[in-house]
């Protein structure tokens, strides 16, 4: 399984006391419960060959354990496995569907006959971590232990956006179904492929509940000029139950702040230049707001546009779900922490996502912003009202393409070269774009996510606007973005 247990150990502080792991396979994770003194290990294995080697591997490690050769379901029967050639480690109840097509190098060569029966039936009451690994069969199993739910604190499982087995589970229905019995998933991981990964779900009570309240607290960088409107952003944001603080980080010309508890100004100096399209005031105003922030995930917004409160929970919801990362930085294996969300994305362009939101964890999004400052701009150049800039976009790198461009190089030392050659790689129209975009592709949504359409509704200041046309401009998350 992908998902850290020792990171979610520590980060929500779970008090393990025993464990039902469900599709054991070889008990890989035995020194994981060994080193966190988790009490009973109970194995559910129906595989013979699989179980074999669970014991062997695992009956001198621990006195505690209990094996059980069984299938669990929702049903007392005899089923058939459809076995695979990788250890039997895709083995599923299930019939392989989307599987296939992820992972060709799975073949599904073989048929088991084994025992199923209900989790229920073995009442047990001394464990309180529930570890399921069944290809798709999640929901089933939870089915069959209802009254074994009773006593679970914490499920830790496999889980399926696609179906990767014909009729599996989806996340959603585990998300429905266990919020019935008071579980919440506090944490997503998705692996590369995008359609399965691992989650887990704790049940929400008061020590648990206050726990996640502080995890999911965030600070609001809002960036721009400081105007009246700012003012009725700050007061509409301070409302909200996840916002810890608001950062405005403004200019030395702008209107003198009100002072007002929970937010904080960063008066900034302006840069020698503002960069073509005002993308230099973008990052010296974000950088800095952002350095300001005190919690692990931070937003970046600017200062004439206001998300209505609807919109930024239905964000908060698919962001605290939606934002693993499984690409690391190329020299730093740490980073980034999480993937940046972000209202929309361009999919005909380079490296481009919508710029006016980004949601992220607030190393991710400082690293995002500390970039060098855009030499030599067109603008430095000649005189063009920034209502046409978009007539000379073979001559500059658009904001988005430069943002994202200097984000995704961490990734691929290739794209430093872009970077140092903009005019051959980045502009409109460029010599080498057709190969730049094939790089972008094969990167950038690794790195960047959006949002649902339906999560976004924002008033923009000044500015004459439909929301439908802004939204029908790009791609978003359900058509695979």
């Amino acid at each position: 399984m992908i998902l850290d247990f020792r990171s979610a150990h520590k980060k929500y502080k779970l008090n393990v006391k025993g464990v039902i792991h469900v599709g054991a396979h070889f008990g890989e994770e035995i020194d994981i419960y060994d080193e966190f003194e988790v009490g009973d290990v109970i194995f559910f294995e129906p595989i013979k060959s699989n179980f074999d080697v669970l014991v062997q591997n695992t009956f001198n490690k621990k006195s505690n354990i209990d094996y059980h050769n069984v299938a669990l379901g929702n049903d007392n029967k005899i089923v058939t496995i459809n076995t695979s050639n990788n250890g039997k480690t895709s083995s599923s109840i299930l019939t392989p569907k989307e599987h296939l097509i992820a992972h060709p190098e799975v073949i599904f060569d073989g048929k088991e006959e084994v025992e199923m029966n209900k989790l229920d039936d073995y009442q047990i009451t001394n464990c309180n971590l529930l570890v399921m690994d069944v290809q798709g069969y999640e929901l089933e199993v939870l089915k069959g232990g209802k009254n074994t739910l009773n006593s679970i604190d914490y499920i830790y499982t496999e889980v399926n956006r696609d179906e990767v087995y014909e009729d599996n589970a989806t996340i959603d229905e585990l998300d429905d179904f266990l919020s019935d019995y008071g579980f919440k998933r506090v944490e997503t991981q998705w692996y590369y492929t995008q359609i399965w990964g691992d989650a887990l779900y704790i049940k929400v009570k008061n020590n648990n509940l206050n726990i996640m309240k502080s995890q999911e607290k965030i600070d609001i960088v809002i960036q721009g000029p400081y105007t009246s409107f700012t003012d009725k952003i700050v007061d509409s944001y301070l409302d909200i139950p996840f916002v810890n603080n608001v950062i405005v980080s403004c200019w030395e010309s702008d209107k003198k702040p009100i002072e007002k508890r929970r937010v904080k100004y960063v008066v900034n100096q302006y840069p020698e230049s503002p960069g073509t399209d005002n993308k230099n005031l973008q990052i010296v105003s974000s950088l800095n707001g952002l350095k300001e922030c005190e919690t692990q995930f931070a937003i970046k917004t600017r200062s004439d546009q206001k998300f209505t409160h609807d919109s930024m929970n239905r964000m908060h919801h698919f962001f605290m779900n939606e934002n693993c990362s499984n690409l690391k930085y190329q020299y730093e294996n740490k980073k980034p922490y999480n993937r940046i969300l972000v209202a929309g994305v361009y999919t005909h362009l380079l490296f481009c996502a919508k710029d006016h939101i980004f949601w992220g964890n607030t190393e991710d999004l400082i690293d995002l912003f500390d970039i060098p400052l855009e030499r030599n701009s067109l603008v430095d150049i000649v005189q063009v009202p920034k209502e046409r800039l978009s007539k000379y976009y073979q001559y500059f790198t658009r904001t988005e393409t430069y943002l994202g461009a200097h984000y995704c190089s961490k990734f691929n030392d290739e794209i430093i070269r872009f970077l140092l050659l903009p005019n051959l790689h980045l502009y409109d129209g460029a010599d080498y774009w057709y190969h730049v975009k094939n790089v972008s592709d094969n990167i950038f949504y690794s790195v960047f996510k959006s949002f649902p359409k339906n999560t976004i509704d924002f008033e923009w200041y000044g500015k004459n606007f439909s929301l439908e046309d802004y939204l029908n401009s790009a791609y978003w998350h359900e058509e695979g973005f």
